[in-house]
Order: C-alpha cells, then structure tokens, then sequence
C-alpha cells in the first residue's frame, strides 16, 4: 500500500511525460474525508478522468454507497467511472446506487469486472435511457460482453502488451473472435 507523498510523485512522473493520451487516475479509500481531499487534489492537476471504487472494507449497501459516490462525484468536475469488482472491493457497486446516480452530471461510465454476464445485464438494465457507459473491465470478458452492449474495455493487460491488446479488442469489435481467443486471455 503506497503512501500520499508516493502516490503524488507517481502522477507528477506521468504528467511530466506529457503522454498524448488521456489520463484517469484512481479514487478510492475506505475514509470519505480523506478520499474527498484526494479529489480536491486531482481536481488541481491536469487530469482526464477519475476511476472510482466502492469504499474499501466497509462493505456499504445501497444506500451507503449512493452517500459514498455521489460526494465524490459532487466533488469532481470532470468524468467519473465507477468502478464494480466486487473480488477486490469485498461489495460489489451496489445496482440501486447505480440506478440512483444515473442521472449525475459526472457519472460517465461503469468498468464492470465481476466476471459475470448476468451482472454486466444489470448494469445495462440499471443505466438504459442514461449517460453512463459500460465497459468491460476484464479483458477475457470481452467477447461476452461485447454482444451485451459493452462500450469497450479498460484493460489491464494493454500495460505490458498495448499492441496484442489492442489487436484482440479490434477482433471482437469486428465479430472475428473465438472462444480459443478468449481463453488466451484467461
């Protein structure tokens, strides 16, 4: 677990590499307090967008969670993801929270990484008629997901392999995927 002060020197690092591509840097905590003073840190730096967890450890319902959210996105100005991966987290984001915030001007986008089908439905059901995106947020996903409406995917493997990456969202965005491709990702 990395401090403030390293957390800080990281973004300073990516900012000086003044990298053309857009920026969303994490938000998430298990202190409201401390998280807000996070945002208000971001918001003084040249940042895209933010990528937003359910509060750590806390294991907020619905209701917690839409308080939780909707003072982060209240203290944001620019786009926000929520974030759903609910082995990490220990409480997946919450869909009566999702259906709550549709509406907020900042909510833009969900990465769904559960891993299931029936929960990136939901997210698809809770968000019809709204702004926010869902996008797939677990590479091996993809191909599932892309037949249900997924936006894209936020990828962690595009860190070490952007180029096979990117090679493997443009065969599943072109319908040209298979199971055998799918499983390389797992």
């Amino acid at each position: 677990n990395i401090g403030e002060a390293e957390r800080k020197e990281v973004l300073k690092r990516a900012l000086s590499l003044k990298l053309n591509v857009p920026l969303m840097v994490g938000v998430g905590g298990i202190n409201l307090e401390e998280t807000l003073a996070w945002v208000q840190y971001l918001e003084t730096l040249p940042i895209d967008a933010y990528l937003m967890v359910t509060p750590l450890y806390a294991k907020p319902g619905p209701r917690g969670q839409a308080l939780w959210f909707k003072a982060l996105l209240d203290a944001a100005t620019r786009p926000c993801m929520l974030y759903n991966i609910p082995g990490r987290a220990a409480k997946q984001l919450e869909h009566a929270c999702v259906q709550k915030l549709a509406s907020h001007k900042n909510f833009w986008a969900i990465k769904e990484s559960s891993g299931s089908c029936a929960e990136f439905s939901k997210y698809m059901a809770d968000t019809k008629g709204s702004k926010v995106r869902v996008y797939c947020g677990d590479d091996n996903m993809l191909a599932a997901y892309f037949p249900l409406g997924a936006k894209g995917l936020v990828s962690v493997a595009a860190n070490p392999w952007p180029k096979e990456t990117r090679a493997w969202v443009e065969k599943v965005l072109s319908n040209k995927a298979t199971l055998m491709d799918a499983r390389l990702w797992e």
